[in-house]
């Protein structure tokens, strides 16, 4: 029998298996004839419409408020109550021994509790994907749950602790533990979202995890303020805030099913699979989303779960796991964080007065969200590699203006803070056009089930270490090159987009067979221009040697 004859018996075969589970009703061709699956025509389909239901929505929320939310609140939270913070450890510095804490020693602490996160969170992201794999996606976001609710209480609880020693020490764990959290959440959550998602709904539901990380990002700014929660009398409370989505998400995950994915492919369980595909698709037939999983299946056994030092060194994932690599680098490096961490220092060096700059900050903020809430509709409009090269470009520009900015206000400039304002705000919409959501969407499309864990938990590693590194560069490079820092941060984003343009190709409305396909297929062209070369190489050495 031919390939395509075994191919197509193949699936024939699996549709009879599916359709005796009741996944697939028997239809009749309204012409007289039908094929026994439901296609008729000469075995053309009608187009299906994909349809959002309600448990899609529920988990989704759960998803997105539960996890990504968690992201976002944790990253902007600790900004604004930074001095009340700082004179709580001196007071308490104060109790225990009686003398003045001193200043080197007190920004070392306070350096601690801020750069010990995205430490927790290199712990979080490389093992979620290990657990995703033994445990389900479900179950490991459950289980993160319970790590948040334990960082929220310790930081909640710490102020009323006697000894400096315990209070430093809690907050320190709590920052630490709630990185981990974060760490996994940045994983799971959109690994668990693109496995539940149809694929033409896969990139704008994806780009909702950067929406809820933005939501709760303005939120943590806002309750932050010394006028809410970021005084001297709150600022535990709104440390241990960090539960409550903690709280949302282990009261409305257990309501919805696993991935598919897992079901079928880690768990063998072909019943569980097709319970959930039905939940999620709110129909009868889920046969081709069925058909993908299997056909993906039958792969893996080909390309089991990789070791992380295989995914660059293999010449199927190489190509891949570089492309999600730099799209890491190319969303931390970009300067983000920066802008997150360190805004209201950027405005006061602009000649804000010091008392505008966190509502600036908050504005700045509120800018980022809707334009975060604008990029879901796009998403799926205009793709992901158009979205990304658009959103490096807005963010190269506005680094520009905002280095010119900072140029010219030691010259006597008045108001050129305003200026610095604009740019801030266009940057955080280029991010959240691009560099923010599609880096984590576009690793979970690259990669079958095999690698996609390793791939994923990498990525989130690499991620966070870059963001340490950021962190922790920001401040001596701002005293090094002062008003030229972001200068650094475009050199970054130009090498971004021209990566991007050549390199990285659109999967919107592609399955995840069909991406391998396309790097298969290139990397096949490669091959076949390498041995053109080769032979044209050989036949040119073949006549100089006769000359």
């Amino acid at each position: 029998m031919s390939k395509s004859g075994q191919v197509g018996s193949r699936l024939v075969g699996h549709n009879d298996h599916i359709e005796s589970m009741g996944l697939i009703p028997l239809k009749k061709d309204v012409s007289g004839f039908s094929n026994g699956h439901g296609v008729a025509n000469g075995g053309l389909k009608p187009e299906k419409k994909e349809k959002i239901t309600g448990i899609l929505i529920l988990a989704v929320a759960a998803a997105v408020l539960g996890s990504s939310a968690q992201f976002g609140f944790n990253i902007g939270v600790i900004n604004n109550p930074e001095g009340v913070i700082k004179n709580y450890y001196s007071e308490a510095y104060f109790r225990t021994y009686n003398e003045t804490m001193a200043v080197s020693q007190l920004d070392f602490m306070w350096s601690l509790a801020v750069a010990i996160f995205p430490v927790g969170a290199f712990i979080g992201s490389y093992v979620s994907g290990k657990l995703a794999d033994k445990l389900g996606r479900k179950n490991t976001l459950l289980l993160n749950n319970v790590v948040a609710i334990i960082a929220g209480l310790l930081m909640a609880i710490s102020r009323y602790t006697p000894s400096y020693i315990a209070f430093a020490a809690m907050i320190t764990l709590g920052r630490l533990i709630i990185g981990v959290n974060c760490g996994a959440s940045s994983i799971m959550a959109p690994m668990y979202l693109n496995e539940i998602s149809p694929v033409k709904l896969r990139g704008a539901i994806g780009t909702l995890c950067q929406t809820g990380l933005c939501t709760a990002l303005v939120i943590s700014m806002a309750v932050s303020l010394p006028l809410v929660l970021g005084n001297a009398a709150g600022w535990n409370i709104l440390l241990g805030l960090t539960i409550i989505p903690a709280i949302f998400q282990l009261v409305t995950l257990p309501f919805c099913p696993d991935s598919p994915r897992f079901l079928l492919i880690n768990r063998k369980n072909e019943k569980a699979a097709a319970r959930a595909l039905r939940s999620f698709r709110g129909v009868d037939d889920v046969a081709d989303d069925f058909n993908e999983i299997r056909e993906e299946n039958e792969k893996l056994t080909s390309e089991p779960a990789v070791p992380l030092l295989q995914m660059f060194t293999k010449r199927s994932l190489r190509p891949r796991m570089i492309i999600a690599c730099a799209m890491q680098f190319a969303q931390q490096l970009s300067g983000i964080n920066v802008i997150n961490f360190f805004s209201t220092k950027i405005y006061i060096q602009a000649g804000m007065p010091e008392d505008m700059s966190p509502y600036a900050t908050l504005g700045t903020g509120c800018i980022q969200l809707i334009a975060s809430i604008i990029s879901v509709p796009l998403m799926e409009r205009l793709g992901r590699r158009p979205m990304m090269l658009m959103g490096l470009a807005f963010m190269f520009y506005s680094a520009g203006s905002l280095t010119i900015s900072l140029i010219l206000e030691p010259l006597g400039w008045h108001f050129i803070y305003y200026v610095s304002i604009l740019s801030c705000m266009v940057f955080v919409v280029g991010f959240s056009l691009g560099p923010g959501p599609i880096p984590w969407t576009i690793v979970g499309e690259l990669f079958s089930q095999g690698p996609k864990g390793t791939a994923m938990a990498f990525s989130g590693f690499l991620n966070w270490f870059l963001c340490f590194v950021i962190g922790f560069t920001f401040t001596p490079l701002l005293s090094a090159a002062k008003e030229y820092t972001f200068l650094v941060y475009m050199v970054c984003l130009a090498f971004a987009w021209v990566f991007v343009l050549f390199q990285v190709p659109e999967t919107k409305n592609k399955s995840i067979n069909e991406i391998v396909k396309y790097f298969e297929e290139k990397e096949e062209k490669i091959r076949d221009r390498k041995e053109r070369e080769s032979v044209k190489k050989l036949k040119t050495d073949e006549r100089e040697a006769f000359v």
